[in-house]
C-alpha cells in the first residue's frame, strides 16, 4: 500500500492570519483551491490513501473534507509539539496498515517534480542562504550527516548557502523511519 501523510497541525503564518484569520495550513487558498486539494491532485493515482494530520482549528478541516467529500482520513494529533512529533503521531496511526511506500508532503508545500511511485527514499531540498527560518542539513555520499534546525549555528557565516528541506519526502521503509522517530531525543 502507498500512503500520503499531510502534516497540517498548525495554522498559516502570523502575517497571513492577520489578513485571513486562523486557517489551518492545508486550507490555505491558492488560485481557487486549497493546498489540500492541490496536494491530493498531485498524488492522485499514485497513492492508495491520504491521511491529514490535524490539531489547531481541526473542525475547519473536518467540515471542509465533509463538504467537499474528499477521500482523505483525518488523524487528530493529541498535542502540538514539533513537526517530528506530528509525523510520529501520523505514523503510529498507520501501524495497522502494510505500507510499502510513504510520502510525506507538508501542507504548505507544492513541488513541481513528478513522483514515479517506485519504492525509494528521497528528500526534496533546495539551496538557500542559511537563516533561522529554515531547517538545513549537510550530506555526504547520499547520507544526511547533520541537521541544523531553525536556529543560528555557530560557525555559519552571513550569506552562507546550505541545503534546506522543502517539505516533501518519499520513504521506502516507513516502519524503520517510525522506529527512528521514536528513538529521537525529543520523542519525535
Amino acid at each position: 500500500m502507498r500512503l500520503l501523510l499531510i502534516p497540517s497541525a498548525t495554522l498559516i503564518s502570523k502575517e497571513m492570519r492577520s489578513r485571513m484569520g486562523a486557517v489551518p495550513t492545508c486550507l490555505f487558498p491558492l488560485n481557487g483551491d486549497t493546498m489540500l486539494e492541490r496536494i491530493c491532485r498531485q498524488y492522485q493515482g499514485m497513492v492508495d490513501g491520504v491521511y491529514v494530520l490535524v490539531n489547531r482549528e481541526k473542525k475547519q478541516v473536518y467540515d471542509f473534507v465533509a463538504l467537499k467529500k474528499l477521500n482523505v482520513k483525518l488523524v487528530d494529533v493529541d498535542e502540538l509539539r514539533d513537526l517530528g512529533y506530528t509525523v510520529l503521531c501520523g505514523l503510529q496511526a498507520l501501524q495497522d496498515e502494510t505500507v510499502e511506500q510513504l510520502y510525506i508532503n507538508f501542507a504548505d508545500t507544492l513541488i513541481a517534480d513528478q513522483f514515479t511511485g517506485r519504492p525509494r527514499d528521497i528528500i526534496y531540498y533546495d539551496r538557500q542562504v542559511m537563516n533561522e527560518e529554515w531547517s538545513f542539513f549537510c550530506h555526504e555520499n547520499g547520507h544526511i550527516r547533520q541537521v541544523m534546525d531553525k536556529q543560528h549555528q555557530p560557525g555559519v557565516e552571513a550569506a552562507q548557502e546550505g541545503n534546506v528541506f522543502v517539505g516533501a519526502f518519499e520513504l521506502a521503509h516507513p516502519q524503520q523511519f517510525l522506529e527512528e522517530l521514536k528513538a529521537a531525543p525529543s520523542g519525535g
